[in-house]
């Protein structure tokens, strides 16, 4: 038997939820999804502002963090399309 105070149980617990409660699940996806596209949108941002200075002041940091924010916003902007294509899925719902 697993102690209740124990973080094991916590997340034995959580995963009973997630898995036994639809509504629990589709809320969890969806936000999920909220923070994801937050995210995408916060590093297209650093993006578009590291591109802009870029223009005007050329330093070997700029430069850096110009190809780190390229290469990282177009890779999770793939992946992330791809695994939606992949499932046919147009939302959270969609899962259910």
């Amino acid at each position: 038997m697993i102690p209740n105070n124990c973080l094991l149980y916590d997340q034995l617990d959580f995963l009973s939820k997630v898995f036994s409660d639809s509504k629990f699940c589709i809320e969890l996806l969806e936000n999920f999804e909220l923070m994801a596209r937050e995210k995408l949108f916060f590093i297209y941002r650093i993006r578009n502002k590291i591109v802009h200075d870029a223009n005007s002041k050329k330093t070997a940091t700029s430069n850096y963090y110009l190809n780190f924010i390229r290469q990282a916003s177009s890779d999770i902007l793939f992946e992330f399309i791809r695994k939606r294509n992949n499932l046919n899925l147009k939302s959270a719902n969609d899962i259910f």
